[in-house]
């Protein structure tokens, strides 16, 4: 008995002393990196541009890594290096990051990951003549253009699976502001999400890629309020003669405003109406009514409560299209001058729409999910580079097909962020 006790006992230990082996590289890369970063900074802001670099080291339980009613638990190491670049060329400030999300499991080394994350956008300086940040300045303009290139690999709630996927995405975004009330703006939006996993259920998932088109027009109802109207056109389709999904086409009109609302009130609201077409005569439209907000209102000088509401339409990879609404609230309390923490809940519901087989049903126009959950996250500045972070959530799932995909999940995590 003790012999079986003392055998299982050395295995666990061998397979911890392994399990840490294998980030074992982390410290000796990370060490001199930020050393040397620490004497050399001010010469490389100075010379080059603004170089800031940081580095996230994570100790996670997850009780749920597929987010489904299997309930897989596992530890996660996650280590996130991250250098951005800021350098001002003229009236043009250009910004850069590269690095990675790398992330091992205790029991699971099959869904061990190595992501690298890359990222560029260009903005207009605020103090350059014609062009502006500043959008709500008569006789201003303002644009920027963003990508984003970078492997994603993370638990959706959606699909229900630990999913990996590249991600190649670009934003061209454009304002100009007629006279000190008006103002129109235009963007166009790339996004293509090439996925490499079956899904769960051992069915591929179909690729995605999203033109988007939006036109609004502004009222200037005060230096810091805007009212609008805004239409958006989005396509989605699926490269490939292999794909069942099924490309559509999205319009969308809103009314909204964006800006301080009240004088402790700001954010963005809007609501509208959108209209789904499908690529083939034998699925039928849908409509719904469309809303966004996100609002924060500085209840108290170290009390902050944000709301946050959307309603929208999105493609899945495994289904057709989903209809997610959501509703969240927060509570933000800075405690002392090192520690804060944030509390939020949150409900919501997906439709999903399927017009092809799918595991063990044909349609799944009916599969509605119901989730709830409840988070909190505690910061701590120990240092002026040195901060800590412990986060724990809580989600449930209760799915209209029943228990094949309602499920719980609770998840935490330790952290230590250095940053220069």
């Amino acid at each position: 008995m003790d012999e079986t006790v003392n055998s299982s006992a050395k295995k666990i230990l061998v397979k911890m002393l392994y399990f840490m082996g294998r980030f074992s590289w982390v410290l000796a890369v990370l060490i001199p990196i930020l050393t040397c970063l620490r004497t050399t900074h001010a010469v490389v802001e100075k010379s080059l541009g603004r170089i800031n670099v940081q580095a996230t080291i994570e100790g996670v339980y997850d009780s749920n890594i597929f987010s489904s009613s299997s309930e897989e638990g596992d530890f996660l190491v996650r280590f996130l290096p991250l250098a951005k670049y800021s350098k001002r060329l003229g009236p043009i400030i250009v910004d850069g990051g590269v690095g990675g999300n790398f992330g091992r499991y205790f029991n699971n080394s099959n869904e061990d990951f190595s992501d690298p994350v890359t990222n560029f956008s260009i903005r207009m300086a605020e103090d350059f003549g014609l062009f502006s940040v500043d959008k709500r300045t008569a006789g201003k303009i303002q644009f920027g253009f963003d990508t984003d290139i970078s492997q994603r690999t993370e638990t959706n709630e959606q699909l229900q699976d630990l999913i990996s996927y590249t991600l190649y995405s670009a934003d061209f975004s454009l304002r100009y502001n007629h006279s000190p009330k008006f103002g129109v703006s235009g963007d166009v939006q790339y996004s293509f999400r090439d996925y490499q996993q079956l899904s769960s259920q051992g069915i591929p998932y179909s690729n995605i890629e999203t033109y988007t088109y939006g036109a609004s027009a502004y009222y200037i109802y005060s230096p810091k309020l805007d009212l609008f109207f805004r239409y958006q056109y989005q396509i989605n389709e699926s490269p490939g003669t292999e794909s069942n999904f099924i490309s559509n086409h999205l319009n969308n009109f809103s009314i909204g405003a964006d800006g301080q609302l009240t004088p402790k009130l700001d954010g963005t609201i809007s609501f509208g109406y959108g209209v789904l077409d499908y690529g083939s005569t034998e699925v039928d439209s849908q409509d719904s009514i469309l809303f966004h907000a996100g609002l924060n209102w500085a209840w108290r000088e170290k009390t902050k409560i944000g709301l946050m509401m959307d309603k929208s339409f999105s493609p899945s990879p495994q289904d057709q299209v989903m209809l997610s609404t959501t509703f969240s609230a927060q509570i933000s309390q800075r405690f002392t001058k090192r520690v804060a923490g944030t509390l939020a809940a949150n409900y919501g519901f997906v439709d999903f729409s399927s017009f092809r087989e799918f595991g063990p049903h044909n349609v799944r126009s009916d599969r509605v999910d119901d989730r709830y959950g409840v988070s909190l996250n505690i910061l701590s500045n120990f240092t002026s580079y040195l901060n800590g972070r412990f986060s724990y959530a809580y989600s449930t799932t209760a799915s209209g097909y029943g228990d094949e995909f309602s499920n719980d999940r609770h998840l935490a995590s330790i952290s230590l962020i250095v940053q220069y």
